[in-house]
């Protein structure tokens, strides 16, 4: 179940652009973010607003994890010099329920290995599968988000774009073992 918006504080991270393209996070402050203070318990604010002050000028982007729920990721955003405290509404969605499960080349079962989603250039960390291969998890986004599911042993990685059934995820199939 998807908790509510202010029990998720300390799943949210602000990020912001650097130089090179890259993101990095802004907030929960660091030297080169602005390190504003995240508002959840404002009684001016709307339910599922957020509000990050005193961040310096650059491009933005919030992430919002919680289990649960569907991981969030908005569009960049960008604050010019001596713009006021900018408010964002945040509004999590239940993740959809999904199981997949990831295969040795043999087409045994696969187990201990990580599984990740990624979306756009965010990695989400689904988790480790059971003896068996399988996971599950429950922070698919909506079948409208493009997105991609990886799974990686050792050196050997495979990864697959996620269609619209999310209820049943395709068969991660790990490549033959490389000697070298």
């Amino acid at each position: 179940m998807c908790p509510e918006l202010t029990d998720v504080r300390d799943h949210v991270t602000l990020q912001r652009r650097a130089l090179d393209a890259r993101w990095a996070a802004a907030w929960p402050g660091d030297s080169t973010g602005g390190g504003g203070v995240l508002s959840f318990d404002d009684p001016e604010l709307p339910p599922g607003e957020v509000r990050f002050p005193e961040l310096d000028a650059g491009t933005y982007r919030v992430i919002a994890e919680a289990p649960g729920c569907a991981t969030l990721v908005t569009a960049p955003f960008e604050l010019a010099q001596g713009e006021p405290p900018r408010a964002l509404t945040l509004h999590l969605a239940p993740g959809l329920p999904a199981r997949g499960r990831v295969l040795e080349s043999t087409g045994a079962p696969a187990g201990g290995v990580d599984v990740r989603l990624r979306l756009g250039d965010l990695d989400v960390a689904l988790g480790t599968t059971e003896e068996d291969g399988t996971y599950e998890t429950r922070q698919l986004p909506a079948a409208d988000v493009e997105g991609s599911l990886s799974a990686r042993a050792f050196l050997d990685e495979v990864t697959v774009p996620l269609g619209p059934d999310r209820a049943t995820l395709p068969d991660l199939v790990l490549p033959p073992v490389r000697r070298e």
